[in-house]
């Protein structure tokens, strides 16, 4: 027997950039897609102008999108992060970042690898000149 999927577009969430769902869940996993910086529900909106400003507006962006489907961060068991520019804004990022969860709870994660971000980053449906995060997540419920 096949897992029944259930496709998940959320209201007050950014638009997505190109024909994809927001979230997509099967066998009480909630897969999420990646989120940018985008500060309003228009994927032509702006993004902030600094990384830290940036990696708030994702991790708003990955709630909003958790929250319309009945969860929360605590939910989150892995985060892919992409970075344009590891080097310089690994660490700002990850002070952002580690703020949304609770100590001694924090969810798996991984990078793309630098060879990946290099070729791919740039040919984003939208890029900008600025060294915009993305993260997307894989949520369960309990």
């Amino acid at each position: 027997m096949s897992a029944q999927l259930l496709f998940h577009m959320i209201d007050g969430a950014p638009d997505p950039v190109a024909p994809f769902s927001h979230a997509v869940e099967a066998d009480g996993w909630v897969f999420l897609t990646g989120q940018m910086p985008f500060s309003g529900t228009s994927n032509t909106s702006p993004y902030p102008d600094t990384i830290e400003d940036q990696t708030h507006q994702v991790m708003q962006n990955l709630a909003a999108v958790l929250q319309g489907c009945g969860l929360e961060l605590a939910n989150v068991v892995s985060v892919r992060v992409f970075l344009r520019d590891f080097d310089a804004d690994y660490a700002t990022m990850n002070g952002v970042y580690a703020g949304y969860f609770a100590p001694g709870r924090l969810p798996a994660r991984t990078f793309r690898p630098p060879s990946w971000r290099t070729r791919a980053l740039a040919t984003w449906p939208r890029s900008s000149a600025s060294p915009a995060p993305a993260s997307s997540a894989i949520s369960r419920r309990t």
